[in-house]
């Protein structure tokens, strides 16, 4: 797990998750296998948990310019 992408992130980006970063995983907003770049306008920390929910479930997210 490579958070240095992220280096001023605390926790997860999903809300009311309060994992702490070390414990997440960059996560692609857009995949990756859709065209999805691999950049930090792309990308969010998750934890294993939810990171999971969002693949298995196909969930998607709207990125705003207070965040994800």
């Amino acid at each position: 797990r490579d958070l240095h992408s992220f280096p001023t992130r605390r926790s997860s980006d999903l809300p009311g998750c309060d994992a702490p970063a070390h414990w997440c995983d960059a996560h692609h907003i857009r995949h990756w296998a859709d065209f999805g770049r691999t950049d930090l306008s792309n990308g969010t920390l998750l934890c294993a948990r939810h990171h999971t929910v969002v693949h298995r479930d196909r969930l998607t997210a709207v990125v705003r310019p207070d965040g994800v």
